[in-house]
C-alpha cells in the first residue's frame, strides 16, 4: 500500500487479492494493534481460488520492529508475494505500469496520460475537496470524495447531475434519470477512481453526459437503459470492467436519439459471453461510436461469444461506428447478428 495514512479495514475478510490485480505493500511499519501485541496481521489468510493469479509485491516492510521476509507467516497473507530488496525498484512494483515509460532508480517516469510519483491513469485529489464557495447555487453538481456507498439518495428539486471520486460502491447501483427534477438541463452523471458492483444508467429522455474514467468493476455490469436524449454523450475510458456476467457492458432497450456520442476508449472489458453487448437493433442518426484501444475478452467458448455483440445497426445523416486499435479475445471478434432497422 503506498500510503501515508492507516488503513483500517472494519471486517477481517475485507482485504481480497482479486483475479489478475496488482498490489504493492512497500515502506510500511507494521505495529500490532489491540487483539494482541504479539500478532501482526493484514487479512484472515483468505487465500482465493485456484486459478486465480493475483500479483503481489512486498519491499521494506516492518512488522513489529524487524524486516519483513515471509509474508505469509508474519503478515497472515495466504498467497504468494514477491519479495524485492530494498530500493530493487521495478516498474510493476512501484509505479502505475500501463502509464509509465520507464523508472528511474525508485522514481517512476510518466508516459503521457500517467500522474503523480507512481503514473496514475488519472489525478489523485489532495484532499476531500473544498467547500462550495460562498453563494453556490443549491442545483450545481458536487462530486462526493472517497468512502463507501450502498445506495444513492434520489437528488434535490434543480440538481442536474451527481459526481463521485474515488467512491467505493458496496451494492450494485441503479441511478434512474427519470428521478431528476431539472426540466431543461443537460443533465451529468460523473464516475472517476470509484469501484463498482454493477452500475444500471436508466434514461428519461433527456440530453445527458456520462462520463466513467479509471473505474472498475469485478461483479454486476455496467448497464445503458431507455432513452438518452439528442446530443448525449457516454464516455467510459481507462477502466477494468471484469465480470462474470454475460456481458460486462450492455446497452438494453436502449434509444440511440440523434448525434448522441459514445466513446470506450483504453479500458480492459471481460465478459463471460459479450465484452460489449447492443442488445437490441439501433441507428446512428449522425452520432459517432468510437471503440478504440481496448482489451475485449468473452470467455465462453460456445460459438456466438464476441468481443462486440451488435444485434443490428444502421447509420444515417453521416453518423459512424468505428471499431480499431482494439485486442480482442474471443470466439468472434464483431458480431453483426440481424438486419438493420
Amino acid at each position: 500500500f503506498r500510503t501515508a495514512y492507516v488503513v483500517y479495514v472494519v471486517k477481517e475478510n475485507g482485504v481480497a487479492f482479486r483475479d489478475r490485480s496488482v498490489w504493492s505493500i512497500l515502506d510500511n511499519t507494521l505495529t500490532y494493534g489491540s487483539y494482541s501485541p504479539n500478532i501482526v496481521r493484514m487479512t484472515s489468510k483468505w487465500s482465493p481460488p485456484s486459478d486465480w493469479r493475483p500479483t503481489i509485491y512486498g519491499m521494506c516492510n516492518k512488522a513489529r520492529g524487524s524486516p519483513v521476509t515471509n509474508y505469509g507467516d508474519e503478515l497472515n497473507i495466504g498467497v504468494p508475494v514477491t519479495v524485492l530488496e530494498c530500493g530493487a525498484c521495478t516498474v510493476d512494483a512501484v509505479c502505475f505500469a500501463a502509464r509509465t515509460s520507464s523508472i528511474s532508480g525508485c522514481e517512476c517516469v510518466c508516459a503521457a496520460g500517467g500522474y503523480g510519483d507512481t503514473c496514475l491513469p488519472a489525478a489523485v485529489p489532495e484532499g476531500l475537496g473544498p467547500l462550495p464557495p460562498p453563494g453556490a447555487k443549491d442545483t450545481e453538481v458536487r462530486c462526493v470524495h472517497g468512502g463507501s456507498l450502498g445506495s444513492v439518495d434520489d437528488t434535490d428539486p434543480g440538481v442536474r447531475g451527481l459526481c463521485f471520486v474515488n467512491v467505493t460502491f458496496t451494492a450494485a447501483i441503479v441511478l434512474d434519470l427519470w428521478s431528476f427534477d431539472a426540466p431543461q438541463q443537460t443533465l451529468n452523471v460523473t464516475l472517476l477512481q470509484c469501484v463498482l458492483m454493477g452500475l444500471s444508467i436508466k434514461g428519461s429522455g433527456a440530453s445527458v453526459h456520462v462520463n466513467v474514467t479509471s473505474s472498475m468493476l469485478d461483479s454486476g455490469a455496467l448497464e445503458f437503459e431507455g432513452d438518452f436524449g439528442a446530443s448525449s454523450q457516454i464516455l467510459v475510458v481507462g477502466s477494468r470492467l471484469v465480470t462474470t456476467w454475460s456481458h460486462a457492458i450492455a446497452f438494453r432497450d436502449f434509444h440511440f436519439s440523434a448525434n448522441l456520442t459514445l466513446l470506450l476508449l483504453d479500458n480492459h472489458i471481460e465478459g463471460y459471453s459479450y465484452a460489449v453487448y447492443f442488445t437490441d437493433a439501433f441507428v446512428v442518426d449522425g452520432g459517432v461510436i468510437i471503440v478504440r484501444a481496448n482489451t475485449l475478452s468473452a470467455i465462453e467458448i460456445k460459438g456466438m461469444e464476441s468481443s462486440v455483440y451488435v444485434y443490428a445497426v444502421d447509420v444515417s445523416n453521416g453518423g459512424y461506428f468505428d471499431v480499431e486499435n482494439n485486442t480482442m479475445r474471443a470466439v468472434n471478434g464483431v458480431y453483426f447478428f440481424g438486419t438493420p432497422p
